[in-house]
């Protein structure tokens, strides 16, 4: 019916998180249209691509780390026959050496641009902890607050659907997203903002990540993990960073192949009293 799809419009992507290393690889995160194919593009060249879950969330890993340069890359999203392009463009600058800086903004027309940036000189801490993450939830009104991850963190378009606000006094977590891209896995999510995460796949520590401001995690872990059906749970802790207060579980099934994505939201499990 033209007048409702008038009515109700397209949903178009948004970045939630761009993450950029030094050498060049890069994870996008965001939401798009429910079940859409979800591209991103470097001028007119798809350089990624992946399926948004059933809410809408989905992450890309680029297959090909980006030369060492300046980009400027958008979304796409399609269904059907209806194919829509993001609002925002990201920016993103690939140093030629380490001593470089890596840039990554995130632009939309009538919004002041979101610009974070981070020695690459930095030493890399542990493949298994994930605590440079940083990126708002998909509900958060305000500007994300500054962060020393190269992250570049954008607000969601006005299409995306507003979240009821929770109570303050329940912590809250939610994987939205896990990833695999060879021998790294990525798992996304949200918590209350400040909160100190930490991801696992059955019994296997995958690492521990700080939730941004604005409430979004993204926990990057250097694991082999073999074909098979798995459970990914996310514990956010305490103050003290021991004491589990919420958990958050989705089954992922492993399956052959290199690139592996399932985006599945969670319900915040509270932790009754178990140590």
């Amino acid at each position: 019916d033209v007048c409702s799809s008038d009515l109700a419009g397209p949903i178009a992507p948004t970045f939630d998180v761009v993450r950029v290393e030094s050498n060049g690889s890069i994870v996008v995160a965001g939401n798009a249209a429910p079940n859409s194919k979800v591209e991103i593009l470097n001028g007119a060249t798809v350089i990624g691509s992946t399926v948004a879950g059933p809410d809408g969330a989905f992450v890309i890993v680029l297959e090909d780390p980006l030369k060492p340069g300046d980009y400027t890359i958008a979304l796409r999203s399609t269904v059907g026959a209806v194919v829509t392009a993001s609002a925002q463009t990201a920016v993103v600058s690939v140093p030629a050496n380490a001593a470089g800086q890596v840039l990554a903004m995130v632009e939309e027309p009538g919004k002041p641009a979101e610009l974070l940036t981070v020695p690459a000189s930095e030493p890399k801490p542990a493949p298994a902890t994930g605590d440079q993450a940083a990126a708002p939830a998909a509900e958060a009104p305000a500007a994300p607050a500054t962060a020393t991850p190269a992250v570049a963190a954008a607000k969601p378009a006005p299409a995306a659907p507003a979240a009821p606000a929770a109570a303050a006094a329940e912590p809250k977590i939610v994987v939205e997203a896990v990833e695999i891209d060879g021998n790294k896995i990525f798992v996304a999510g949200l918590a209350d903002p400040g909160r100190k995460v930490r991801a696992y796949a059955n019994d296997i520590l995958l690492g521990d990540a700080q939730t941004s401001s604005d409430g979004h995690f993204l926990v990057e872990a250097t694991r082999d993990i073999p074909v098979g059906s798995y459970t990914i749970h996310v514990d956010g802790l305490d103050a003290d960073g021991v004491k589990v207060v919420a958990r958050a579980a989705v089954p992922f099934e492993r399956e052959p192949g290199e690139a592996v994505a399932a985006v599945a939201p969670a319900e915040t499990k509270p932790a009754e009293a178990k140590a």
